[in-house]
């Protein structure tokens, strides 16, 4: 996506083509055979299903960043939190030259702060608490027992438990198993 939004003619049709071309071999990526959007739309499997995406506006809405004054003057902010979120001048402009820095398009942000994220993940020894939706009333005391089953088969819960039955064991770190 990111490439597709510095070529000057980069196009959605452009970066559909290129999905397909990478990802053709794989058996989760497909698109329509059939139908007016499907030069802008693809799909892929999901261990919850299929979603097909149509890839309107994407180019445009990467490319959708926040203008240099803005950031300056949030950079600025009295309020910490404001300040902080917007970094400390990596976008300004630089002493020597004056010019301004490329800003960041929305995906690389994304994958910058999901790196950030995974590693800040990877430090911790993470426990996750799985919220289940008894009911599409939100009534205390009702159970639609087939939402309940598919929620936890959607988190793996169910799978899970198969596994268990079965006599394999649960996760343990490699040093554990090797001693």
């Amino acid at each position: 996506l990111n490439e597709e939004c510095v070529r000057p003619k980069g196009s959605d049709e452009n970066f559909v083509s290129k999905l397909v071309s990478v990802h053709k071999a794989d058996a989760a990526f497909s698109t329509p055979r059939v139908g007016k959007m499907r030069e802008l739309q693809f799909t892929i499997s999901h261990y919850a299903g299929a979603v097909t995406y149509t890839t309107t506006g994407w180019l445009e809405r990467n490319k959708d960043s926040i203008s240099i004054d803005v950031v300056e003057m949030m950079q600025k902010s009295d309020n910490a939190l404001i300040s902080s979120v917007f970094g400390d001048g990596d976008e300004a402009p630089s002493a020597e030259t004056g010019a301004k820095k490329a800003a960041d398009t929305v995906a690389t942000k994304f994958k910058n702060s999901l790196k950030e994220l995974m590693d800040t993940i990877g430090k911790t020894d993470t426990q996750y608490v799985r919220c289940i939706k008894p009911n599409k009333n939100k009534s205390p005391k009702e159970v639609d027992n087939p939402m309940v089953v598919d929620q936890l088969r959607c988190a793996g819960v169910i799978e899970a438990i198969r596994i268990s039955r079965a006599g394999f064991p649960a996760r343990m770190p490699l040093k554990d198993f090797v001693q």
